[in-house]
């Protein structure tokens, strides 16, 4: 494992479905998943300044745990969007279906390592996966 690696102290992947009208409980139903979070068009997600939802929004989030190499909680969603990609792309015809990858660091440097095994299970889900990465920018020092 790299030095970078160990320098991340949070790491999260989501499943995002967005659109109008969501079957919320359908989706979780059918995914065998229950949603972390849902979001109702209309919600007020702020308040200052004020956000207001513009859709509904349903998620899965889990923490991940193996930045050097294969994580098997990530695995196991990875398979389950594979054998529900049909229905998810249903969905996506009427909204959008992202994968998320959040990753948090105290440190100035982070690093998260994709096996290949993992990149083609992420190609083979079809989706688009947006990654993030905050860093409070201590050096370690």
């Amino acid at each position: 494992m790299s030095e970078n690696t160990r320098n991340v102290a949070e790491a999260k992947f989501s499943l995002v479905i967005c659109g109008e009208n969501l079957p919320m409980d359908e989706i979780s139903a059918t995914m065998g998943v229950a949603s972390t979070r849902q979001v109702v068009k209309g919600e007020i997600l702020n308040r200052l300044p004020e956000i207001v939802a513009h859709e509904d929004a349903w998620f899965h989030t889990l923490q991940l745990s193996n930045p050097g190499g294969r994580d098997e909680v990530l695995m196991g969603m990875l398979n389950n969007i594979v054998a529900h990609k049909e229905y998810l792309q249903q969905l996506a015809q009427k909204g959008r279906v992202i994968m998320r990858v959040h990753l948090r660091s105290d440190r100035a440097t982070q690093a998260w390592r994709w096996t290949p095994e993992t990149l083609e299970i992420l190609a083979e889900t079809g989706f688009p996966l947006d990654v993030t990465c905050v860093s409070w920018g201590d050096i370690g020092i």
